[in-house]
């Protein structure tokens, strides 16, 4: 179960990056900013988490616990949603919390973001939840300061959004929640 977490980090990993229009340099430069030294900072940790060195589990992770299962599907959940949305996106997703003209010249409102504004933070979202329900980890606390902080990308991301989309965007928003119907 371990290595199939830690595979599937890697994998959304990659994906970001090949998928990312700002190649290599562009992401690398990313990470060391304040919008992405944060989510590389949480990756890193899920990552310790499952190699051992980060030990903070409530129970035995092999117990037949029903938190194990139901993590599984919610970090699959998160996962398929996160990386739909982002390709989805394609050419024009961009930093968290920024808009970028030169590259986000449209609204997307296809795929999952016909039921989410925000499908990839969602999905994101879901993955660390279930990620921490799977190895029943003291960790999962973190999910609240993690919410806190997409909300708050968020409503700057709106601000920009209506800025540059106007009423197109306002019509979006009327239509489709900022996280999900339920949220």
């Amino acid at each position: 179960m371990k290595i199939f977490l830690i595979l599937t980090l890697l994998c959304i990993s990659s994906i970001w990056l090949y998928k990312s229009p700002y190649g290599f340099k562009g992401w690398l430069k990313n990470i060391f900013s304040c919008q992405g030294i944060i989510p590389f900072c949480f990756e890193i940790l899920l990552i310790l988490q499952v190699l051992g060195i980060v030990n903070v589990y409530f129970r035995d992770f092999s117990s037949g616990n029903i938190l194990v299962p139901m993590g599984l599907v919610t970090f699959l959940m998160g996962t398929i949603l996160a990386v739909w949305a982002k390709l989805t996106m394609g050419s024009s997703w961009g930093r968290p919390a920024q808009h970028d003209l030169s590259i986000q010249k449209q609204l997307v409102r296809t795929g999952p973001f016909a039921f989410s504004r925000n499908p990839i933070y969602v999905g994101l979202l879901l993955l660390f939840l279930g990620f921490e329900m799977v190895l029943q980890s003291y960790l999962i606390v973190l999910i609240i300061p993690l919410f806190l902080m997409v909300y708050f990308a968020v409503k700057k991301e709106e601000k920009l959004l209506e800025k540059y989309f106007g009423k197109e965007y306002l019509e979006f928003k009327k239509k489709v929640p900022r996280f999900l119907i339920f949220i």
